[in-house]
């Protein structure tokens, strides 16, 4: 059995995130963006940083969790300006090194014409990461219910700042959210194994044969983690894909190998 590399939005075993915000200790986010700092209740086109604890935040007291969130009062029917930055990280990103962009988020249902938060991951407002869209429905109430989202993976090249956009041309009422554990974690490799194995010829071809089984980890419900293999011959990458979870294993065969001892 060859264990892939297991790729999640969680840091590698024994390190650290390479950024991570709860708003559990600031009131004021670090950088500006396209909404200004409002209070409580949360008016049109304000964020707060507030408390989900018992009663919760009026108007939505339903969602309770009892620690601190980044509160959006989105608005609509904005036709100027369709995309509007809601969170923005700035930083340093070591050239070469891969990186994934994560946030937790839940949408607050309006009573009528209720239009869904939706928007994109940006990379220096040019490239997009990735779209997101919060459906989360008022019942059970109260709850803390939340949707996961992840952006795709995107390389370091220096300095450079990542948004949430917020889509602000929906027709009607809502487009009202809440934003929690902000997270960019770098993609690393977890497991590896390295190992001499002596290949024959088939006698067919005259090939050297060699099967391996690799087989994908079921993740926890809600986490998305993909698991990659690598398989490197004489330091060379030669093979790699994703291994689906499955009981039994998925069997690669490399049947184009030279013969004699190699280093996997």
């Amino acid at each position: 059995m060859f264990p892939p590399t297991k790729k999640c939005c969680k840091p590698a075993f024994g390190a650290r995130y390479f950024y991570e915000e709860n708003f559990d200790s600031i009131r004021v986010l670090p950088t500006a963006t396209d909404y200004t700092l409002g209070g409580s209740p949360v008016t049109s086109w304000k964020y707060a940083i507030l408390s989900s604890a018992l009663p919760g935040v009026n108007p939505w007291s339903y969602h309770q969790c009892g620690n601190n969130h980044l509160y959006v009062n989105g608005i609509t029917e904005e036709l100027t300006t369709r995309y509007r930055k809601i969170f923005t990280y700035l930083g340093n990103f070591p050239f070469g090194k891969t990186y994934q962009f994560c946030f937790e988020g839940r949408n607050f249902p309006a009573t009528t014409f209720d239009v869904k938060p939706s928007g994109n991951i940006e990379l220096n407002r040019l490239t997009i990461l990735g779209n997101w869209a919060l459906d989360i429905p008022r019942t059970p109430s109260p709850s803390c219910l939340w949707k996961e989202i992840f952006s795709n993976n995107f390389v370091g090249n220096g300095p450079a700042n990542i948004d949430i956009t917020l889509y602000n041309a929906g027709l009607g009422d809502g487009n009202n959210l809440a934003i929690d554990n902000v997270r960019i974690v770098e993609i690393a490799a977890q497991n590896s194994l390295a190992f001499d194995v002596l290949l024959q010829p088939d006698s067919s071809s005259g090939q050297a044969g060699l099967a391996i089984t690799v087989s994908g980890t079921f993740a926890p419900a809600g986490m998305y983690c993909i698991d990659y293999y690598y398989l490197y011959l004489n330091g060379v990458l030669v093979l790699q894909g994703i291994a689906t979870p499955t009981n039994n294993g998925q069997e690669i065969t490399f049947s184009t190998i030279p013969s004699g001892y190699d280093r996997f």
